[in-house]
């Protein structure tokens, strides 16, 4: 079964979104210009299934999405 969990900016973010994607893209060779922008209004859904976790960030006013996994 795949747990499924949302939140926006406004939110406390219990899942601790932001340390997560950042952990995860620590070790990708991603640009700083191609990050996710933790200072910006986004909204986010974090899906768990087992020991893996998929996090979608989408930023409204840019119109941009971002996808960050981890499968372990």
């Amino acid at each position: 079964m795949i747990e499924d969990y949302s939140g926006d900016t406004l939110q406390d973010n219990e899942r601790d979104i932001q340390k997560y994607v950042e952990n995860t893209l620590q070790y990708l060779d991603v640009p700083e210009d191609k990050t996710p922008d933790f200072n910006g209004v986004y909204l986010w859904q974090d899906f768990n299934y087992e020991s893996d976790r998929l996090v979608v960030l989408y930023y409204p006013n840019k119109n941009i999405c971002y996808f960050v996994e981890d499968l372990r």
